[in-house]
Order: structure tokens, then C-alpha cells, then sequence
């Protein structure tokens, strides 16, 4: 009886769904079917207008604009800011973009705009954009103020659904190397087919060094990148991991000039250093809480009092006050100090990695001639041998390991792109030069050559271009 009744339900349901697709068909039929041929013709015209005159529905969904997704209430955003003839600016991941109250950056501040915000820059007396301090407005406040132009770019491109790349943070400037960590792991997990990790060496303090080699390992032309060098250039770190999600992401989808990604992929493969010195980057960004052995913070000490009657603080055309690494006096601009520098402030200045030693200085290339320090330091100590430390010692090595087409390394900041170790003399330096014109296509950065008498040597690119004669480029990275 049990059965008969569950047999009678399942019945009723069953006929129960046919009819109402029934009623629906027949709904369908006589109300979507096209006027006949011989309908009035005032008919035809009533219906032609009807349909003519019904809006379009507003989007649901994102936007797609080539491979990527946008949100159309952004989109529709920015074009309200053009049209009301202002320009379009989002906040970028800095610790903190201060809207104050004037153009002096030591005015009143009236708030503290995040990551990712999307600003409105107001002309004052007809000047635009490439001012240092601009007037703009925080649209969800209608709060206006004063901003540091470099740390909002215009957008003059369709922004990204951040749900499509979900994995690297944009939305802070500390970017820490534990987060870094997991992010290779997850993304080689969620991209197997396009993505693979390994462990170099590990750094002075024992923090891991992932290598992540992206495309096909396979391929005929290989690419090399590495970022994070300098401790406090960390941004270069939480770059170059944005990109390498952006184009595990997309390689199913995307194209570049009309070739899919798959095909590039398939015959192109990066091997990717996203963070060369972790122990720096840690140091700069949790000072003495990121030294993980007593020796490490003992040098850290050491440094801060060798380098006391060393450093200085400068005022840049922004307005803003920095402290910079240098003899006092030895340049024009830079002041005495009224007072000493904390700790704290000297080792978020932190390049070197934690045995003191700047590892852009470390390299067997002119190391001999490099006018650095003679002691371990947040920068500029060249190390008591070229290629002393395992961080030199993993770059060099990944770098032998095979005869890349092109080597890219990324500091920051400045906006510009060095090509040259050389002083234009050699075939590598032409090469170097072709990789520069491609990049500064792209970013738009000035080519300035790497060689000059400002500069020391002991570099990876020096020693990339003078020792291996391969070609390279030195992109220092800006807004």
C-alpha cells in the first residue's frame, strides 16, 4: 500500500508540471507569435513603436570587455566624472592616501582614503592633471581636499572585477610575505595546467623563496622575473604576483593582438622570483618583530647605530618628508637632523637583507668598485664577497639554468625603465634596448641607460649584461 501511494504522488506530479507547461506554451503562442501578413497596417506600425520605444534592461551581470569582466556601476561612475568634465583617479594600495584640508601637505587631515577608492579630480584654475598636489573629491563623502597626484593614477582603462581575481590583495600596501606564500600555493592549486612552484634556497633568517614557472616548462623561449630585491620595495612583490593570477586566470579566455594566451603560453615560459629578499621585505615592514634569530636582531641594532650620524631627511616637490641613507650635506636639499631617527622609522627603510648586506650591490659584476658602506646596513653594504648570500646565490643560479630570451627585474620607485650596464658599447646592450622599447609601449616609462656615474655596480642586471651577456632591463616601477 506504501508503494501504490508513493507511486500515486509521483503521478499527480508528473502531470501536474505537464499541464502548467502547457498553459505556458500555449501562452507563448499566442502572445509572442508575429502579426500576420494581411494585420491593418495602423496595427503594425502601433507594435513597430511599442517595440522601438521599450527600454533596454539595465545589466545584471558584469560587463565583458575582452578577457576580463567590469563592473557597470564603476563603469558608469567614471563616465559621470568625465562627463561632468572632471577626471577620474583611484586611490592606489599605499599605507595610507591622507585628503587634506589645503596643497601644503602639513595642512589639517580630513580623512584617510583606502585602497581601491575611486576619486574625482577637480580642476583648479584650469590645471589639470600633472600637478604634485591636485584638489579632487571622495564622491560617497563629497569630501574635497588635497592629495599626493602620484598615488592615484588616472584610469584611463576598464577595471577588473576583483570576484575574477580573487587570490593576491590590492586593497593594502603591506603585502606580507606569509600571504605571499599561500598565494603561490593556492593559485599553483587552483591552475595546474599553467602553473608549478618550487623552493630555492631558503634566506639568511630561513624564510621560504618559491620560484613559480609559469606556461609551459617545456617551451623554446623562456623569460625570467624577479622582484623584491630591496626590502622596502615590497609593492614590486605584490606586482608581479598580480600579474602572474591575472594570466593563470585568463590563459583559457584571453588574447593578446588576436594570438590566445594558451598558444603564448604553450611556447613561452616564466620563471618567476615574485620575492627575492622575504627576510628584507619583512624587516621593512615589521621592523625588529621580523628578525627571527637573536643574531639577525643584534645586526639590525648595529646597523641603526653605525648609520645614526649617516642619515638625513629630505623635503621632495610633493611636499613630503622622507629620510634617505646618506652623508648629511652631501647633497643639495638634504637638512641636519633636528632630531634623531627612531628605530622604528630606520627600519622601514630596511633594503638590505638580514645579514645587513644590499644584495643589488652583492653581485660579481664591478663589485670590487662599488663606493658602498663598510658595514652592515639598511643599504648600500656591498658584502664581505660578491655573491656571499643564498639570495645572490638563487638568482644567479635560476638565471643559469637557462639561456633566457630576456631577464626583467623590478624595483621601485621611479617611473622609468634602465636598459644599459654597459655604456651602450656591446650587441647586449641593442638587445636590452628592444626589451625597454616593448616595456616602456606598454607602461608608458621614460628608457634611461643603466650606467652612469651616479650609479654603482654589483647589481643583477649588471652582472646579467657585463658577466653573462645576456640581455635585461631594470623596470623602476611608479603609479
Amino acid at each position: 500500500m506504501i508503494f501504490l501511494r508513493r507511486w500515486k504522488s509521483v503521478i499527480f506530479r508528473v502531470l501536474f508540471v505537464l499541464g502548467l507547461l502547457t498553459i505556458v506554451l500555449w501562452v507563448s503562442v499566442h502572445t509572442l507569435r508575429p502579426l500576420p501578413p494581411d494585420a491593418p497596417e495602423e496595427t503594425r506600425e502601433t507594435a513597430e513603436e511599442t517595440a522601438e520605444e521599450e527600454p533596454e534592461p539595465e545589466p545584471e551581470e558584469p560587463v565583458v570587455t575582452g578577457e576580463v569582466s567590469v563592473d557597470p556601476v564603476f563603469v558608469r561612475q567614471v563616465e559621470e566624472i568625465r562627463a561632468a568634465g572632471n577626471i577620474p583617479r583611484i586611490a592606489a594600495p599605499v599605507d595610507s592616501l591622507p585628503l587634506r584640508e589645503g596643497e601644503n601637505a602639513k595642512t589639517k587631515e580630513l580623512m584617510s582614503i583606502t585602497a581601491g577608492t575611486l576619486l574625482e579630480e577637480l580642476a583648479v584654475d584650469g590645471q589639470g592633471t600633472g600637478q604634485a598636489r591636485i584638489r579632487v573629491r571622495e564622491p560617497e563623502s563629497g569630501i574635497e581636499g588635497y592629495i599626493t597626484s602620484i598615488y592615484a593614477p588616472v584610469i584611463e582603462y576598464p577595471m577588473a572585477d576583483p570576484d575574477l581575481l580573487p587570490v593576491v590583495r590590492t586593497d593594502t600596501a603591506l603585502y606580507r610575505w606569509d600571504e605571499l606564500c599561500e598565494d603561490v600555493d593556492l593559485l599553483a592549486a587552483m591552475y595546474p595546467d599553467i602553473l608549478r612552484t618550487e623552493d630555492l634556497k631558503p634566506s639568511v633568517d630561513g624564510r621560504r623563496i618559491p620560484l613559480m614557472i609559469l606556461g609551459n616548462s617545456d617551451a623554446p623561449v623562456k623569460i625570467f622575473v624577479q622582484a623584491a630585491i630591496h626590502g622596502r620595495e615590497y609593492m614590486t612583490a605584490q606586482l608581479v604576483m598580480k600579474m602572474t593570477e591575472y594570466y593563470a586566470a585568463c590563459c583559457a579566455t584571453g588574447d593578446y593582438q588576436g594570438i590566445p594566451y594558451r598558444e603564448l603560453f604553450d611556447r613561452t615560459a616564466w620563471y618567476i622570483i615574485p620575492i627575492s629578499n622575504p627576510d628584507g621585505v619583512s624587516i621593512s615592514q615589521a621592523g625588529e618583530a621580523a628578525a627571527l634569530t637573536p643574531a639577525t636582531k643584534q645586526i639590525l641594532r648595529d646597523a641603526y647605530a653605525a648609520d645614526w650620524d649617516k642619515m638625513a631627511y629630505f623635503t621632495d616637490s610633493n611636499g613630503e618628508t622622507a629620510w634617505y641613507d646618506n652623508y648629511r650635506g652631501t647633497y643639495d636639499g638634504y637638512d641636519t637632523l633636528d632630531e634623531k631617527i627612531t628605530p622604528a622609522d630606520y627600519l622601514t627603510l630596511w633594503k638590505a637583507n638580514a645579514r645587513g648586506v644590499d644584495l643589488n650591490n652583492n653581485f660579481d659584476a664591478g663589485w670590487e668598485t662599488v663606493k658602498g658602506k663598510d658595514h652592515p646596513s639598511m643599504a648600500n653594504y656591498p658584502g664581505a664577497a660578491p655573491a656571499s648570500e643564498p639570495e645572490t646565490k638563487n638568482l644567479i643560479e635560476t638565471e643559469l639554468k637557462f639561456d633566457y630570451a630576456a631577464s626583467i627585474s623590478y624595483h621601485a620607485r621611479g617611473n622609468l625603465i634602465y636598459y644599459d650596464a654597459d655604456g651602450k658599447k656591446s650587441e647586449v646592450a641593442k638587445r636590452s634596448l628592444v626589451i625597454a622599447q616593448i616595456l616602456s609601449g606598454v607602461n608608458g616609462y621614460p628608457i634611461e641607460m643603466e650606467r652612469s656615474a651616479t650609479l654603482n655596480l654589483g647589481g643583477f642586471t649588471d652582472w646579467l649584461q657585463l658577466v653573462c651577456h645576456r640581455p635585461g632591463v631594470t623596470v623602476e616601477i611608479g603609479t
